[in-house]
């Protein structure tokens, strides 16, 4: 990437910023006028909505050894899916490098969402997702959780279950 690409990337991410910080302040004085603060009205959005929280957990492992472990656990993803995640179902199974998928609570295979690249992603029944995938560029495995709850410690207790399920299923995937 040339110089003039990189300053225009920066400036592009200044301009978002800016933009960012612009609307909240909008947000504060729009809120003050009604005799709220910002954090009262996010509140209120927290307990219309739920709280939301997302998880990364990477397992490095080393060489080509490595990489052959890791293709092993992706190909067992695929072949003998997970039916549930720390006692939660699998309601959708896709796996985005074929462009398949499975919806169990419909009983049909159908499209994946997002196709073209290696990744497997398990859309759980209490709105919950769990995705797998391996690294592009290094003998890595990458495993992301996003899950909701009514409370920041509810949604928190509800990542921990899925990743400790999670990283038993892949650990064990993992030592082949």
């Amino acid at each position: 990437m040339g110089d003039d690409a990189v300053f225009a990337a920066q400036q592009r991410r200044v301009t978002e910023q800016l933009g960012a910080a612009m609307l909240a302040a909008e947000a504060c004085v729009y809120y003050r006028s009604m005799g709220k603060t910002l954090s009262d009205a996010l509140g209120e959005i927290e307990a219309l909505c739920g709280c939301y929280n997302e998880a990364v957990k990477s397992y490095t492992l080393s060489g080509k050894e490595g990489i052959e472990r890791i293709a092993g656990a992706m190909a067992a993803l695929r072949s003998d899916t997970p039916r549930e995640f720390a006692g939660v179902a699998v309601d959708r199974f896709e796996d985005m490098r074929s462009g398949k998928a499975m919806d169990y609570a419909a009983g049909k295979e159908t499209e994946s969402e997002v196709t073209g690249m290696n990744a497997v992603r398990f859309l759980l029944s209490d709105g919950a997702w769990i995705c797998v995938r391996p690294s592009g560029t290094e003998p890595k495995l990458k495993l992301y959780i996003g899950a909701n709850a009514k409370t920041d410690e509810e949604v928190e207790a509800l990542l921990n279950k899925l990743i400790a399920d999670t990283d038993g299923k892949l650990s064990a995937l993992l030592k082949g």
